[in-house]
Order: structure tokens, then C-alpha cells, then sequence
């Protein structure tokens, strides 16, 4: 790829040591094989507007661009690119779209430090738009398909693929495999970003350098000098292939486990606080697959220990059925993680003091919880479904459900309780306990009668913003540490 301080041609040696031997037994089978920086769903869709472009469609022409694909993830890459939000630029086809017309290099840029910077890239991401279409389902989950629709200059052209490059159906060559380990193995930007440009192509004049260590190491050794590191051979290079993987594994199930014990506390926390009692059900974001979460078994709040934790996809069905019972309204929790994928915990509840707000006209307004802006929508069942038991127990209610939480953090269900999200496990329990403290205020500041004085916006953009800087012993730290010392004390610590 030419970044950073190894070419293309410099690295081929070492790499060919690497993939002499590709297939199930190789260090790639424990990578990712799509070929370029995106949400799986999107590769299909990307390569079918790079054929139609090779084909001679001039990128400059294209008036509008739509994408179909099965419904289960069009919400999700449907995501428009946001300043700051680097996952955004990663997870929206809009503009994985954009840079395979204008900027193809740039796919293959983990950073996307300057993505709000690319002008024809975002114009042509302003002309997608992401269709679901039932159509395509026969191919899913098999496969991620796209069809994409390109109207260019009063022409439209047609193109599907059903398996993209990288699917296990079409795997990428030893060529490509090549030029991933390129990207993976040698110095990129991201590590060598701090040596500067003057300093970068002197390095590369020097010649081909593996480095040692891992990310530390990029940094330190890039350029030669005193600090030069040697070349390595197949089974050094190997082995330390090998421990990075390890160590990455360990830190991956280090996560995991932290999100498990979040969840066990998080539940009994919620049942403590009288937010849930016998029903109710908290959930995370899996830290090892983004398209899976975890979720207690149907079980009792209060109760949920590690071992009832299990793993669910994102059609809310486990991963390994067990023949455990599974709550019913799981799909909550599977259509929100389709829809935002910058939310990593959810928490349904039938918070007592937040029910009578669902069936009144009273709308509920913030008197300190801030994450109610920009606002609390209502969700009637009866809008999508008609006459129901007011369960989420379907994809398709959990779809409407969603769709109407909007960007929003909170979303109440008429006569029935609300569904509270957040960044991650402890903001959304966090949340749950604050929204059901705001309603007890807001009625008691209703029964003293008179104007009340709410949360203004502003005020709220600001507590927001603080929440949102982590500082230990602040925030939510502060409140976890406390409710999780509590609940211990009144219903126990969970078998580990």
C-alpha cells in the first residue's frame, strides 16, 4: 500500500513466509479476510459500484445511488457519516460508496482521520440511499448481498452481488492475502503517524525494516538509526504473529468478562433499585463480535448470574441453543443493535413511576436527567401490530420499536414500560435508574401544582458532554460503584 515506511515490493520477502502455507491451518485464518476497512454488509454494495464505475459510469455523473439489501441490516449501514464518529464512516455504505468512486485508496485507511474533509466523496454519499428488500433475503445469512441501482445522466445501471470478495465462497487470493499482510504486518500510518513525512521517505530510501514488538514497537524503532531493528526470519516473525494474536485474544476476553460481570450487576442493580422486579432484562453489545449480544437467560433480575449469560445474533435468536428458556422480548435489544450501532447496552424495564407517563398525555420531561433531549417518544403496538398482549415479541415490533427510539435514549411503550440505551452496559443502567428518579420528581413537582421549570436544553448538551468525558471516580463510576455495593448487600454476590 506504500504507507508509512515499507513499500509494496520491500515487504513481499517476508510476507511470502507468511501465506506459503494459506488455508484453515494459517495465521489468516484467524484474521479478517474482507478486503477493505468496512461493516461486512457494506463490502457487496462497494464492489458492486466500483464494477459499474470500471464499467464506465464517470463518478462525477452519478445523480443518485440506491442500495438493496435484505432487511435485517439495512438500518445499520444506512448510517450517515458523522464528524468524530470514526465507526460511522466504517459502518455507513453511503460512504464506503463515496470513496470507492472517488477515493479508493482510502477504503483501505483504518484511521479515517480526514473523512469529513473529503468533499466529492461526501456529495456522492449524499446521493445513497439504502432500500431493504425482502428479495434478497433467500441469500442471508448465507450471504450480505447488495443490489445496487446507479441513475447517471438519464441512464441506470444494474448491478448485484450476492458474494462479495472476501465471503467464503469467493476467498481472497494469495495476492490479496499479500497485500493484507502488507497493511497488518508493516508499518502504517497509525503507528508511524508521529515520525513526519521528511523523516518517513527517508526510511523508506533505507530500505525494507521489520520491526519488533508489537504497536510500541511500530513507534519506536520506524526509521533505523541507532534504534534500527534487523531483518527477522520466518519463525521469529512467526512466533511473535502468533503472540500478538494471543494477546489480543486475551485482551478480547478480558472485555468480554467485563461486560458479562456488568451484565449480572447490572441486572441485580436494576432489581435493587426497584427499576425492574420479576421481569426486565439488560443486555451488551458482544466486545469480540459486533453483530452478536449478550443477554441473560429468562430469568428473574435479581437472580441472573454469570452462567445464565448467553449469546444472541442479531435476528435475537442464541447462538447455541441450549434448550434454555429465552425472554420473549428479546427483539428489543436485536433491532436497536441492527439500528445504532453506537449504542453497546440496552435495558428493557416496566419502571413503576415511568408507566402512568406511557398511557397519560403527560409528556415526560427532564428535571435532571439530561439524556432525555433531544426527547421521549411513545410507542404504541397498536400502530404496527393492531391488537397484542403489548409484547415486543417479534422482528418486526422490535423493527417499529427502532425505528421509533430514533437517535433518542429513552422510548417509552404504552402500558407497558420503556426501553433505555446507551454507549455501554453501565450508562444504560445508569440511565434506567436515573429516568425512573426524574419521573418520580416530575410528578411530584406536578402535585405542588404551577409551572414547572425544566432541564433547559443547553444545560442538558453540557451535563451531557461531562457524562461523556470519562474521569475514574466520576460520572457513572461514581454511581456504579455505590448501587453495585448496595445491591451485594441485599440480594448477595453472584456465583462466579
Amino acid at each position: 500500500m506504500g504507507n508509512g515506511c515499507t513499500t509494496r515490493t520491500a515487504s513481499v520477502p517476508i510476507v511470502k513466509a507468511l501465506t506459503a502455507n494459506l488455508g484453515r491451518g494459517s495465521i489468516y485464518a484467524q484474521l479478517s479476510l474482507k478486503p477493505f476497512c468496512s461493516a461486512k454488509q457494506a463490502v457487496a454494495a462497494t464492489e458492486a459500484l466500483m464494477t459499474v464505475i470500471d464499467g464506465g459510469v464517470a463518478p462525477d455523473t452519478i445523480d443518485k445511488v440506491t442500495v438493496r439489501v435484505p432487511p435485517p441490516y439495512a438500518r445499520m449501514i444506512a448510517t450517515r457519516p458523522e464528524a468524530g464518529a470514526r465507526s460511522s464512516t466504517i459502518v455507513s455504505a453511503a460512504y464506503q460508496l463515496g470513496l470507492a468512486a472517488f477515493k479508493r485508496e482510502r477504503l483501505y485507511d483504518i484511521e479515517r482521520a480526514s473523512a469529513m474533509q473529503e468533499t466529492a466523496v461526501l456529495a456522492l454519499a449524499g446521493k445513497v440511499e439504502v432500500v431493504p428488500d425482502e428479495s434478497l433475503l433467500p441469500d442471508f445469512p448465507a450471504h450480505f448481498p447488495a443490489e445496487i441501482e446507479v441513475s447517471a445522466q438519464g441512464t441506470t445501471v444494474r448491478k448485484r452481488v450476492t458474494a462479495a470478495y472476501g465471503d467464503p465462497s469467493r476467498p481472497l487470493d494469495d495476492a490479496a492475502l499479500k497485500d493484507k499482510a502488507n497493511r497488518i504486518f508493516h508499518t502504517g500510518r497509525r503507528y508511524a503517524g508521529g515520525i513526519g513525512p521528511d523523516r518517513a521517505r527517508a526510511c523508506r530510501a533505507q530500505g525494507p525494516r521489520v520491526l519488533q514488538g508489537g504497536r510500541e514497537g511500530f513507534r519506536e524503532h520506524a526509521c533505523g538509526g541507532r534504534d534500527a531493528v534487523r531483518p527477522i526470519g520466518k519463525e521469529t516473525m512467526v512466533k511473535k504473529v502468533k503472540r500478538t494474536a494471543a494477546s489480543r485474544k486475551g485482551e478480547a476476553s478480558a472485555e468480554y468478562k467485563a461486560v458479562i460481570d456488568d451484565l449480572v450487576m447490572g441486572n441485580r442493580i436494576l432489581y435493587d433499585q426497584g427499576v425492574v422486579d420479576g421481569y426486565g432484562h439488560v443486555s451488551g453489545r458482544d466486545p469480540r463480535n459486533p453483530e452478536r449480544f449478550l443477554m441473560s437467560r429468562a430469568r428473574a433480575p435479581g437472580l441472573v448470574e454469570p452462567s445464565d449469560i448467553m449469546e444472541f445474533g442479531m435476528d435475537g435468536e442464541p447462538i447455541r441453543d441450549d434448550g434454555r428458556p429465552i425472554y420473549s422480548e428479546r427483539f428489543i435489544h436485536s433491532e436497536i443493535y441492527l439500528a445504532r450501532p453506537d449504542v453497546n447496552g440496552v435495558v428493557h424495564s416496566h419502571s413503576p413511576t415511568v408507566v402512568p407517563f406511557t398511557v397519560t398525555n403527560v409528556p415526560l420531561k427532564p428535571i435532571r436527567a439530561s439524556f432525555f433531549y433531544p426527547e421521549v417518544p411513545l410507542f404504541d403496538t397498536r400502530d404496527t401490530a393492531g391488537w397484542t398482549n403489548l409484547l415486543i415479541s417479534s422482528r418486526e415490533l422490535g423493527r417499529a420499536l427502532a425505528e421509533k427510539l430514533g437517535k433518542n435514549s429513552v422510548v417509552l411503550l404504552r402500558g407497558h414500560g420503556n426501553a433505555v440505551v446507551g454507549a455501554n452496559v453501565r450508562m444504560a443502567v445508569y440511565r434506567a435508574v436515573y429516568t425512573e428518579a426524574n419521573a418520580k420528581l416530575l410528578l411530584q413537582a406536578k402535585m405542588l401544582g404551577g409551572p414547572i421549570n425544566y432541564l433547559a436544553p443547553e444545560e442538558a448538551a453540557i451535563m451531557e458532554s461531562s457524562q461523556m468525558t470519562h474521569r475514574p471516580g466520576h460520572g457513572t463510576d461514581r454511581i456504579w460503584e455505590l448501587l453495585k455495593s448496595e445491591a451485594i448487600a441485599r440480594t448477595g454476590r453472584p456465583k462466579r
